[in-house]
């Protein structure tokens, strides 16, 4: 059985066995202490002494172009050597590996050339001592690690510590240390050290500690091995503190003993990350880097080179008052703290528990001059009050009021006061002006737990009438359908508009979209009741597509598509070849609705026209190779702008003997003179086809259906399914929800909950996928889909028909959350009960939403799912709503539903264009919503807090009262509370509070 340990980390296997146990050096920059320099240097590692004729550098050991021994063992591995262990860097080049009895020995092991992990065999020569030789190049080495055994017959032992740190007060009475383990218990003679006898000693013999000061040290506890057991150690990190200083104004220098480390006198780390921790009056300060930086430390000061940060922790129950830096040499260097940049005189003051200071530049610390106090007891608040006037008056329809200029104070049980307004809640009624003149808000101010109001009399003013012309001023490539909007206009509003850049005013009444096929300048006039009136300008330019699809159906020759693929008819010529504006040499030839490019012995080459414009981002094409050829290639050119998305203007693809392959590579950067040119020898190419690649987000707004498109976004598949012959996937990506309007649009939902706007409530883009089989098995639950090719189905409720998919690893999901509430089709709707008129309720799902509906009753008499009766206090609000549900995409074609019970199921909830009448109840709101089931089925019931499954992981809980609006505390009365776990599911209940 072998054993391994390195300088840092021993592992010891500790079973009794008689077989040699085998040992490990290992050498790297972090133990040699070799630095910057050629000459010969020595070192000592696990007591060994090496000599070494290099350097380090950037974490590599270097060794230089020489025909000298560049590294070798000075005296004896304790051992025989089993094997060395080079990992190399960089460029391979070839080493030479000696071995013997003594130093740089000449008995030849290898002379490898190889890059990577090379491992030198030295079993069974008895060597004690080795060497190497470098080549005529330098040779990088990460780590060297040299094997060995350590004698035959020896029984491995274990030293482990009972904690692999320890933290001391220096003046309590009671001090605990870590306790030894021996195995086997019956070994003697273990010795013990201190790496810092300056924070504490330790008897060599018994291990009794004694402490000094405070600071950090290592304790090491070592057994040297005798002829039956091999040797072992076992260290922990000891800190020694000092709880007993009273709270006031300290001086501390930031010298060597304070860092309490275990250099003596300077010492300097270079590109390496230094982190030091040190105490002193109860007080403790951390230091460390952020980037890889230098930092000096010796007797008298602190250096820091760029990028540090030094922590400062006042003692448990203590704050922080003030922190001033003295005898302070400051060159092109700056210091921030945590509240912001300190300037001259670097003092800093304040009233928390730690604070950190980020150092840019180069800088001296000598000392540090801290005061501290005891933290304030706790009090109690008592209440709130709002004081003050506001700063601004006057307001405009559709603005919410401003409460800048006001003031919170809050009062305390022993009669202090303190201004909260930063932490303080406001609500204001109205909420929104929606009237003019003069109108009285009330403004409440909440902060724990307590309430001020106070009222203001502001002015409101009609919003400035707005025209939008629809698409803006631009370049496009196809024909473009114009809209023209009035926002804001107080009673009936006329618009007029001419399309030949004369006045507006004498142009046409504007009263449905149009259509511009040609550069056209739209110019546009508003006028409303109040004769307020509006101008707008749109400069439309129309750039005719000349190319952006390419088949080469004009191209009707022998060959081709119909798997002949022998020599076409000729050579192209401007007679027969009517490809519009393709430019060929004379080794094109035609095929059967495609080209052949090149002949057996000559390259043959094909451009492109000018491509129609400069929104694509993604190419597409076919080629395969000629019937008697093994392997063709195809260079693909992007001429005059554009790259591919590797940064690269050519690229190369392969196509194998007649079997004709689909290319598609990501483009940007195209500019309205771009061109392609494709060359190779013996290759069919065809259908050439520029897309717009696109995010879920872009597509939902500015996709056209029946066009193709790459999706290249963040996705996860949310849900898989199959169904009628098909196989779907639903993805989401993280973007803001389309439609889903910071300002609502003029038919958009909304509400508001004490002047909270609840329409920006969190939302993804979902989009429902149908793929070929192949694929569907490609993909999994929870998997990151990067890309996704095909057609776009539908628009308004997102779909497509794919052709690829590229997906990747798994990650966490959750879908969200609704009651049934949420589906009804009105929005600001108050309730029937008349104790409740000013109650408002959530309603607004999204197109082609992907969520777990919960709290959904079923009516058996017609199909349909409803909100809890109002009976008690439940559904008080007395509302009378429903949603409809299509089972098309459901697991189960006629689910076995119980009238009356809950269910809660996924489903795919699409809006439809137009609202419809039939809600399933004769009084109930209509609804744009339909609900698409996934697995919906008799066991989906829910029946309380029993649903929850207590294997699961929880991930949150959320409630809804039954106004559909979510919290993460109940509300007072019937609450519905919904429990999301870890992988994706949920559950419902319903809790009284």
């Amino acid at each position: 059985m072998r054993k391994i340990f390195t300088l840092l980390i021993v592992a010891i296997l500790a079973t009794a066995t008689s077989w040699a146990a085998e040992k490990s050096i290992v050498i790297n920059t972090a133990n040699s202490g070799v630095t910057g320099s050629y000459s010969d240097k020595t070192f000592n590692v696990d007591g060994i002494t090496f000599g070494f004729n290099q350097w380090m550098k950037n974490n590599n050991i270097q060794a230089k172009k020489s025909t000298q021994n560049s590294l070798y063992n000075k005296s004896a591995i304790p051992g025989k050597i089993t094997r060395v262990v080079f990992k190399q860097t960089g460029t391979a080049r070839a080493i030479k590996v000696f071995g013997g009895s003594n130093e740089k020995p000449t008995n030849a092991i290898a002379s490898p050339e190889t890059s990577g992990t090379m491992e030198f065999d030295f079993s069974g020569k008895g060597y004690t001592f080795f060497s190497m030789t470098t080549p005529s190049n330098a040779v990088y080495f990460s780590q060297i690690t040299v094997y060995y055994e350590d004698g035959p017959g020896k029984t491995p032992t274990t030293l482990s510590w009972s904690a692999p740190t320890a933290t001391v007060d220096l003046t309590s009475e009671v001090k605990e240390f870590p306790t030894l383990t021996k195995d086997p218990a019956s070994i003697t003679g273990i010795t013990y050290t201190s790496s810092n006898a300056d924070v504490a000693t330790v008897n060599e013999a018994t291990g009794e500690i004694t402490l000094v000061a405070c600071g950090q040290t290592t304790i090491k506890a070592a057994y040297a091995g005798d002829d039956t057991y091999a040797s072992s150690s076992a260290t922990y990190t000891l800190r020694v503190v000092d709880n007993s200083i009273a709270a006031g104004e300290y001086t501390i220098p930031l010298n060597n003993w304070f860092w309490a480390t275990n250099h003596n006198g300077s010492f300097n780390v270079e590109k390496e990350k230094l982190k030091l921790q040190g105490q002193q009056n109860g007080i403790s300060i951390s230091l460390g880097n952020v980037n890889s930086t230098n930092a000096y430390v010796d007797d008298n000061e602190t250096r820091t080179y760029s990028s540090y940060i030094m922590t400062v922790n006042a003692p448990e129950g203590y704050v922080l008052k003030k922190i001033e830096f003295v005898g302070t040499t400051w060159q092109s260097s700056t210091l921030n703290a945590s509240a912001g940049n300190m300037g001259a005189p670097k003092i800093w003051s304040g009233n928390v528990s730690s604070v950190e200071f980020y150092f840019a530049g180069t800088c001296k610390i000598k000392n540090v001059e801290i005061t501290y106090e005891k933290a304030a007891p706790a009090k109690t608040l008592t209440s709130i009050a709002i004081t003050g006037e506001p700063a601004k008056v006057a307001y405009e329809t559709g603005e919410s009021f401003n409460p800048e200029g006001l003031t919170v104070t809050a009062t305390y049980d022993d009669k202090s006061t303190a201004d909260v307004t930063a932490d303080a809640t406001w609500t204001f009624n109205p909420a929104v002006f929606n009237t003019t003149g003069s109108v009285t808000v009330i403004a409440w101010a909440a902060y724990g737990g307590k309430d001020g109001v106070a009222e203001y009399t502001v002015t409101v003013s009609a919003k400035p009438l707005k025209l939008t012309i629809t698409p803006a001023t631009g370049t496009y490539t196809s024909a473009q359908t114009v809209t023209i909007e009035a926002n804001n206009a107080v009673g009936n509003v006329a618009i007029y508009y001419t399309t030949d850049g004369s006045n507006p005013k004498e142009g046409a009444e504007y009263t449905a979209p149009f259509e511009v096929a040609t550069t056209t300048t739209v110019k546009a006039y508003a006028i409303d009741d109040e004769l307020r009136k509006a101008t707008a300008e749109s400069v439309i330019t129309i750039k005719a597509s000349t190319f952006a699809e390419e088949n080469f159906s004009g191209c009707n020759t022998q060959g081709g598509r119909d798997n002949n693929f022998s020599e076409g008819s000729g050579t192209l010529s401007d007679d027969n070849f009517d490809c519009g504006g393709w430019v060929y040499d004379a080794t094109v030839y035609a095929a059967n609705s495609c080209v052949r490019v090149g002949t057996k012995s000559n390259n043959g080459s094909l451009t492109s026209p000018v491509v129609a414009g400069t929104n694509y981002n993604a190419i597409s094409f076919d080629i395969a190779g000629w019937d008697d050829s093994k392997v063709n290639t195809l260079t693909v050119t992007i001429n005059n702008g554009g790259t591919f998305a590797d940064g690269t203007t050519s690229k190369l693809f392969t196509a194998t003997n007649a079997k004709w392959t689909t290319f598609t590579e990501k483009i940007t950067g195209l500019t309205s003179a771009t061109t392609f040119t494709f060359s190779g020898k013996r290759l069919f190419l065809d259908s050439i086809i520029l897309m717009n690649a696109s995010t879920l987000a872009e597509l939902a707004e500015n996709g056209t259906e029946g066009k193709e498109y790459t999706v290249n976004d963040e996705m996860v598949v949310a849900k898989k399914f199959q169904k009628a012959g098909k196989n779907y996937i639903v993805v989401k990506d993280a973007a803001k929800a389309v439609r889903n309007f910071s300002t609502p649009a003029a038919n958009d939902k909304f509400f508001n909950i004490n002047g909270n706007k609840q329409e920006e409530y969190a939302q993804n883009n979902w989009m429902l996928v149908s793929l070929p089989v192949e694929l569907y098995n490609q993909v999994n639950e929870k998997s990151i889909v990067t890309s996704i090719t095909g057609s776009l189905t539908e628009k308004f409720n997102v779909a497509m028909e794919a052709t690829n998919v590229l997906a990747g690893e798994a990650t966490d999901f959750a879908p969200n959350t609704y009651c049934a509430l949420n589906f009804m089709g009105e929005s600001s709707v108050k309730g029937n009960n008349p104790a409740y008129t000013s109650s408002y309720y959530f309603a607004t799902p999204k197109a082609n939403e992907y969520a777990k509906v919960v709290w959904a009753v079923y009516n058996g008499t017609d199909g349909a799912f409803y909100l809890p009766s109002n009976n008690g206090s439940i559904n008080v609000q007395g509302f009378k709503a429903a949603f409809n549900v299509d089972y098309s995409l459901n697991s189960v074609d006629n689910p076995k539903l119980t009238s009356g019970n809950v269910y809660s199921f996924e489903a795919l909830v699409k809006e439809v264009a137009v609202p419809t009448t039939d809600a399933k109840s004769t009084s109930d709101a209509s609804t744009k919503f339909v609900v698409y089931p996934l697995d919906l089925d008799a066991d989906k019931v829910a029946t309380g807090v029993n649903d929850v499954n207590s294997a699961k992981e929880v991930k949150g809980v959320s409630y809804f009262n039954m106004m559909g609006v979510e919290s993460a505390q109940p509300f007072d009365g019937v609450n519905i509370m919904v429990t999301t776990y870890t992988d994706g599911t949920s559950s419902a209940a319903k809790v009284l509070r």
